[in-house]
């Protein structure tokens, strides 16, 4: 008969003892280890009302991630744990549906819905200097509700994406709301003309960056089926802008894996990059002049 549930703090030692009778389960998942870790670590933990379950003679029929996540993690936490489960009870373990962290923001009153849960994930998994990265810890709903809580321009950058995708086939995804969100941390200043140009395609040049952009979404040239291909939609984004803050027409908008990662210009920035270029002719009208003297 199954004793009653009780919490207590398991340490690293004593879930490794757990594991050595861990011959009665799923494949482990690694990424779902690594997931656990990071939550441990980022003080995420909490006990939750799923046990850490164990058959009579001390085989874990539930529980073998979080195990694994405390063994590799270094920590003590408090788990929920159940034994004397009889192995039959194991298989309607896990049957009913994970809460997505949407659902867990409708509940708090936050809005935005799946489209901010995707943006949270996308922003989570940015790095300014390579560009959506992934990472070997998953993303935690917790993770997610914290971020969704404290950053208003979220809101804006989903309307914003929201609105270009009613006119630009291919517009409403997670990548082109990252695009946004970056542009109104970036120049906040730039963004609402950029967007309209972008959503109108009216009256742009034909090497225009921006009308570049704006064909390969309508024609859908770029699938968001893997992370190269969202990654690669983005750089394109982020060099349409640049490339009209400068004022620069292009013959083709390419971004190559192998090229930096192309970050937004900021106020600072283009100044700074003007300022340099300034002085570069400068030099070079000095140099002409000693040469022709």
């Amino acid at each position: 008969m199954p004793h009653n549930p009780r919490i207590i703090n398991v340490t690293p030692a004593l879930a490794a003892k757990w594991l050595e009778k861990n011959n009665f389960n799923r494949k482990l998942k690694p990424a779902a280890v690594a997931t656990l870790v990071g939550a441990i670590r980022r003080g995420e933990w909490h006990t939750g009302n799923d046990a850490v379950c164990f058959a009579p003679d001390g085989t874990v029929l539930n529980g073998q991630h979080r195990l694994h996540a405390i063994v590799e993690s270094g920590t003590t936490v408090p788990m929920l744990i159940r034994e004397g489960v009889a192995r039959e009870e194991q298989l309607v373990m896990d049957q009913g549906k994970k809460r997505q962290a949407y659902e867990q923001m409708d509940i708090m009153g936050i809005s935005g819905g799946s489209a901010k849960q995707q943006l949270c994930r996308a922003i989570l998994l940015y790095d300014d200097d390579y560009g959506p990265t992934g990472r070997l810890e998953g993303i935690t709903n917790t993770e997610i509700i914290a971020l969704a809580q404290g950053d208003e321009t979220m809101d804006t950058a989903i309307k914003l994406m929201q609105s270009l995708g009613r006119q630009v086939k291919g517009a409403r995804v997670a990548m082109i709301s990252l695009g946004f969100y970056l542009l109104l941390h970036a120049w906040p200043e730039r963004v609402e003309e950029f967007h309209s140009l972008l959503c109108s395609g009216a009256n742009l040049s034909e090497g225009s960056p921006i009308l570049k952009l704006r064909t390969i979404l309508l024609r859908g040239d770029i699938p968001q089926s893997n992370t190269a291909s969202r990654k690669k939609l983005l750089a394109l984004f982020l060099k349409a802008f640049n490339y009209w803050v400068d004022e620069k027409d292009v013959e083709v908008l390419v971004w190559r894996s192998y090229e930096d990662w192309p970050k937004p210009f900021t106020k600072a920035s283009y100044a700074k990059l003007l300022q340099g270029r300034a002085r570069a002719l400068a030099g070079q009208e000095t140099r002409r002049r000693k040469a022709a003297s």
